[in-house]
């Protein structure tokens, strides 16, 4: 079976046939190469595909085309090094309303107005 399948079977995704194309298009000379290095590294990696198809749309993208596997790996690690500090930013906040419960009371401007008038005319 071919790399090209493969990598349709196994992580199939919206974007990835266009992205397969751009690979065999762009990499004339090298295209089974390319393609068996982007195969190892998304069976390496394990990706889920809503991620795998987050990056292929950038790769894809029009005026940035990333069709050679260094390309590829670099937009993925990327994007993954993004979602691992968005993962951490919300386990610290998460963390932070478990250990602080606060209920925040939601205002308006118009009220905070009337707050601050009410406050000047007593003091």
């Amino acid at each position: 079976m071919e790399y090209r399948d493969k990598l349709l079977m196994e992580f199939s995704c919206e974007h990835m046939l266009h992205f397969i194309n751009g690979v065999l298009k762009e990499n004339p000379r090298y295209r089974k190469e390319q393609l068996r290095g982007i195969y190892n590294f998304l069976l390496a990696e394990h990706p889920s595909l809503v991620f795998l198809d987050k990056v292929l749309a950038f790769c894809v993208a029009d005026h940035i085309w990333r069709y050679h596997v260094s390309e590829f790996e670099e937009v993925f690690d990327s994007m993954k090094k993004e979602v691992s500090k968005d993962e951490s930013i919300d386990k610290l906040q998460q963390s932070l309303r478990d250990k602080f419960p606060i209920e925040v009371e939601a205002r308006d401007c118009a009220s905070y107005a009337a707050r601050v008038r009410q406050l000047t005319m007593e003091g």
